[in-house]
C-alpha cells in the first residue's frame, strides 16, 4: 500500500471516529437542552455507530452508517423535521440504506447470507435481499415514529408520511443493493484493509 493511500484511509477513520465522538456530544447536549429522555436516542445512535469500527466494516460502510445515523439522531432530537421539512426525505432514503449494506456485509460473516464473490450468488440476488433488510429498517422506524409522535396533530403518524418514508426508505435500500452488487463484482470483501496491508480484501 502506497502512502498516499494509507493517508487517505486514515483520513476516512479519523473522520468517522470524529462523527463517533460527535455522538456521544450529541447525548450530552440532548440531555442538557432537552431531557434525558430524549438523550436516549443519543445513546442507541451511539451504540448503532460503534459496530461497523467494531466489526472492522470497510470504511465507505462506516462513514455512511455514522454520517446518516447522526444526522438522523439530530433530526429526532432537534425537531428537524419540522423546522427543515425537506430532510425528512434524504434521511429517510439513505439511514436504512446504510444501515442495511453494514447489515447484510454482517450477515455474510456469520454465513447467514450468501457470500459477496459466491459464483451462483448473482447480482440481482445481492439487491433482493438488502431491499428487504433495508425494508424491514423501514417499517421499524415507522413504529418508532408512531410509538414516540402518535396524536391527532402529529406530523410523523399521518397515513401520506409514513408512505412516504417507507418508500424512501425502500428506494434507498434498492441503491444500497446495487452498490454491494457492484462493490462484489469489483472483487471487495467485508472487511476493511488494515493499514499498511498489502492485500487487496476489501476497497478499504
Amino acid at each position: 500500500m502506497d502512502s498516499a493511500r494509507r493517508s487517505t484511509l486514515r483520513t476516512v477513520d479519523t473522520i468517522a471516529d470524529f462523527l463517533r465522538v460527535l455522538s456521544l456530544v450529541g447525548l450530552v447536549l440532548a440531555g442538557i437542552l432537552y431531557s434525558w429522555s430524549t438523550a436516549l436516542v443519543f445513546i442507541v445512535v451511539a451504540a448503532v455507530m460503534l459496530v461497523p469500527r467494531i466489526a472492522a466494516l470497510p470504511r465507505p460502510i462506516d462513514l455512511a452508517v455514522g454520517a446518516t445515523w447522526l444526522l438522523a439522531g439530530w433530526a429526532n432530537v432537534a425537531g428537524w423535521y419540522l423546522t427543515v421539512p425537506w430532510i425528512d426525505i434524504p434521511i429517510h432514503v439513505v439511514t436504512p440504506g446504510a444501515t442495511a449494506a453494514a447489515i447484510y456485509l454482517l450477515l455474510v460473516r456469520v454465513s447467514l447470507v450468501p457470500p459477496l464473490q459466491q459464483r451462483q450468488v448473482r447480482s440481482l440476488a445481492l439487491v433482493v435481499l438488502t431491499f428487504a433488510l433495508g425494508a424491514a429498517l423501514a417499517v421499524l422506524w415507522e413504529f418508532y415514529e408512531w410509538f414516540r409522535y402518535a396524536g391527532p396533530q402529529s406530523p410523523f403518524v399521518g397515513y401520506s408520511d409514513t408512505i412516504g418514508d417507507l418508500f424512501n426508505g425502500c428506494l434507498g435500500s434498492v441503491i444500497a443493493g446495487v452498490g454491494l452488487a457492484v462493490w462484489a463484482w469489483r472483487g471487495w470483501g467485508t472487511r476493511r484493509i488494515p493499514l499498511g496491508s498489502p492485500h487487496r480484501a476489501s476497497a478499504s
